[in-house]
C-alpha cells in the first residue's frame, strides 16, 4: 500500500517537525523513519537503578546507555554517560563506583587511545582538547573489565 503523505520536511532541520498521532494511508498508518539523533524524549523522568532517562535526551543516547547498562551490569562496570559536549570538550559521568577507572577515548580517525583516570570519589571528568565536528569513541575500564565503546560527536 502506498502512502499518500507528501510532507517531506522530516529529520534534523532548523525547524522542528512535530507529528500527531499518525497519518492514515487508506486504513493503515504511514511508517515514519527518523534518525535516533533527531528524536528527543519529552516524557517524565524515569529510572531503573543507576539507569535514568531524563526529559530532553536524544533517543540515540538513551539507546546507547540502555545497551551499555545491560552489558556493563554483567561486567561489573558502572553506568557511563557523556554530556555537555562542546566543540572541544565533553563531560564523562561514571555511576556509583568504589574503585578507580580508566576513561579511554580517541578520534575515530586516529589509532592511539588517550587515557584519563577517574578516582573512586569522583563521579565525572571533563575531556578537553578535542577537535571540533569530530567523531570520537570512548570506553571505561578497570583492571579486569571494559565497557562497551561509546560514540559521540563534538559540535
Amino acid at each position: 500500500m502506498t502512502c499518500k503523505n507528501s510532507n517531506r520536511n522530516c529529520g534534523c532541520r532548523e525547524k522542528a517537525v512535530t507529528l500527531g498521532s499518525g497519518t492514515p494511508c487508506n486504513e493503515e498508518p504511514c511508517s515514519e523513519f527518523f534518525s535516533a539523533d533527531c528524536i528527543i524524549y519529552n516524557g517524565e523522568e524515569m529510572s531503573l537503578g543507576e539507569f535514568k532517562v531524563s526529559k530532553g535526551e536524544r533517543m540515540s543516547c538513551i539507546l546507547q546507555r540502555l545497551i551499555s547498562y545491560s552489558i556493563n551490569q554483567a561486567a561489573d562496570i558502572p553506568t557511563v554517560r557523556i554530556s555537555s559536549i562542546t566543540e572541544d570538550s565533553a563531560r564523562v559521568h561514571v555511576g556509583e563506583h568504589e574503585e578507580q577507572y580508566t576513561v579511554s577515548y580517541k578520534d575515530v580517525c586516529e589509532e592511539d587511545w588517550h587515557e584519563k583516570i577517574i578516582g573512586a570519589d569522583i563521579d565525572s571528568i571533563i575531556i578537553s582538547d578535542l577537535n571540533p565536528s569530530a567523531d570520537y569513541e570512548l570506553k571505561v575500564s578497570d583492571s579486569q573489565n571494559e565497557s562497551l565503546i561509546f560514540k559521540f560527536k563534538t559540535l
